[in-house]
């Protein structure tokens, strides 16, 4: 799911009640994710999808 997609549906949720947004003190989360790939295989669609997905995240701030 494209940012800008997650990002709609999250504020769907929220406008709708379905989520609530959580103040707090605590430093925001994140992670780093490291990839180990076999040589010898191709990676299919989603993973591809998900690797574009945490790269555009990171080079923009997010996570």
């Amino acid at each position: 799911m494209p940012l800008a997609a997650f990002r709609y549906a999250v504020a769907q949720s929220v406008e709708d009640g379905h989520l609530v947004e959580l103040r707090t003190r605590l430093p925001r989360a994140s992670r780093k994710l490291a990839i180990v790939l076999h040589r010898e295989k191709r990676l299919g669609r989603a993973t591809t999808d998900f690797l574009a997905h945490c790269s555009a995240a990171e080079q923009h701030g997010v996570g």
